[in-house]
């Protein structure tokens, strides 16, 4: 069986579009009622068997948006893992397909110690302006909690009295403070550097079968995220996505985006109840040029990161717009080269870094930092601040903004100065246009067919 999602207005019959998927071959599983309720839908997911059409579903009245449940990849710098596609080209749910990015490097795996010794992670640091932004900073991120969506985190790095929770749908490894991959450990050592005294969350969805994360474990754990989100308004949420889709905006079929929870970000960042940040991904390395960062990764809701070298230039692999759904994405990007961490130990992913995995991760922390220290600050301000503080290198800086690196360089200690008055910058009228003119607004079902 297959699993599929659907988005139903709330002013039909409901009774009636479940009996029309029923009639489908399409059973309903459960609604995801607090999504719903912050959506103002009703969002269902449904079983159905592979290779049901996808269409007909689309075309049943009063749905805004049906979709299948795929597997999502980590955005790593590596040829590792495959992912689900969710149709193929006759429109019907299939199986899996391998990435195949063998080009690049994963990386050794080097000792704690050795790794310690030989880490790129403070020179990083040092060029976005972290570590001096750690010292002005009146918190250190205290008041702040990190939502890692990923692996599991290795809760030896993660001192009790610094979790804030932690949620898992992994049947085998239900510990959401354990980390089998290493990949999710990698994004909390990261943004915990950045925000030292911030709380840390760990999500732990239910892994697909080539190792990413299904996006209905993604679903269910925001469903029951939200209230408690809501229920803590003092403290400021920020939720790290080191994973999506990789691939191309032209050989993407519209219907393969992943709208739905597209949409539910947007509805989380519009509420105010958190900061959501996404990997731009790695897929620039196989399009020969082609925009590449699809639906998922690019959102109005989400704050979309890409990946700089040492020198401030674009890593080759680095996700580009224009994006297939928010023409703000990457919005920001960061530097990540050299030794990095990895689960218990290191790895040496040499020059090309650690990916977007390991760039998004610095943008928040960094929003974790400044959000503690202006907790009524608002997310468009917190955005603005990132755009209006950020480093811009030759040749970009020739212009505000490009598809490769977004506003520029994260410098968190200039974004931690800019926050009062923000509002007045015209990067912030900016970004208030882009979110209204983004697809991911647009409910009309037609438009997918």
């Amino acid at each position: 069986m297959a699993t599929l999602i659907a988005e139903i207005t709330s002013s039909v019959n409901l009774q009636a579009v479940l009996h029309a998927y029923q009639q489908l071959g399409a059973e309903p599983v459960k609604e995801y009622a607090n999504i719903s309720r912050l959506m103002g839908a009703r969002i269902y997911l449904f079983d159905a068997p592979v290779g049901t059409p996808l269409q007909p579903f689309l075309r049943v009245p009063g749905v805004s948006f049906a979709e299948p449940d795929e597997e999502h990849i980590y955005v790593l710098p590596c040829g590792m893992g495959h992912y689900l596609s969710p149709a193929n080209e006759h429109g019907s749910l299939r199986e899996t397909r391998p990435l195949g990015a063998g080009s690049m490097v994963l990386g050794n795996f080097l000792s704690a110690t050795e790794g310690q010794r030989l880490s790129s992670l403070p020179a990083i640091m040092a060029m976005t302006g972290a570590q001096d932004a750690i010292g002005m900073s009146k918190k250190g991120g205290q008041g702040s909690v990190l939502v890692i969506i990923d692996s599991g985190i290795d809760g030896h790095f993660v001192p009790e009295t610094q979790r804030a929770g932690g949620w898992s749908d992994d049947a085998g490894h239900p510990d959401p403070w354990t980390d089998e991959f290493g990949h999710g450990t990698l994004v909390a050592r990261v943004a915990m550097a950045y925000a030292p005294n911030a709380k840390v969350f760990s999500a732990k969805p239910r892994p697909g079968s080539q190792g990413g994360v299904m996006k209905e474990s993604v679903m269910s754990f925001l469903d029951a995220a939200i209230p408690i989100i809501q229920a803590n308004p003092d403290l400021g949420f920020v939720v790290n996505n080191s994973w999506g889709t990789d691939g191309s905006i032209l050989s993407a079929k519209p219907y393969w985006c992943t709208m739905i929870p597209s949409r539910l970000i947007e509805a989380i960042d519009r509420s105010g109840a958190a900061l959501v940040v996404f990997a731009a991904g790695n897929g620039h390395r196989d399009q020969n040029g082609v925009p590449s960062i699809v639906c998922i990764n690019s959102n109005p809701g989400a704050i979309t990161v890409g990946a700089l070298d040492q020198r401030g230039q674009p890593q080759y692999y680095s996700s580009r717009g224009p994006a297939q759904c928010y023409a703000l994405a990457p919005l920001i990007s960061a530097p990540t080269w050299g030794v990095l961490p990895w689960g218990s130990g290191y790895r040496d992913f040499q020059d090309q870094g650690g990916g977007t995995s390991s760039t998004a991760p610095q943008v928040s922390g960094a929003l974790a930092l400044i959000k503690a220290d202006y907790p009524k600050a608002t997310n468009l301000q917190l955005k603005a601040a990132l755009a209006a503080s950020a480093q811009r290198f030759f040749p970009q800086f020739l212009m505000p903004f490009d598809f490769a690196t977004g506003f520029g360089m994260l410098r968190t200690n200039r974004a931690l100065n800019t926050v009062p008055g923000v509002l007045l910058h015209p990067y912030a009228a900016t970004l208030r246009a882009a979110q209204l003119a983004s697809k991911v607004r647009v409910p009309a079902a037609a438009a997918l067919i």
